[in-house]
């Protein structure tokens, strides 16, 4: 992902991983958390 992005844009591309989709199997995000040029958390 690109270290200059957007929270919005990494909110995005993090539900759009292939990893996120096993994770979350379905399930609403109930929260996100966004440190820029560090990580996206989903919460379940």
């Amino acid at each position: 992902m690109p270290a200059d992005a957007d929270s919005a844009t990494l909110e995005q591309l993090a539900h759009a991983s292939d990893i996120a989709q096993k994770w979350l199997e379905g399930k609403a995000t109930r929260r996100v958390i966004v440190v820029p040029g560090k990580l996206v958390n989903l919460v379940p």
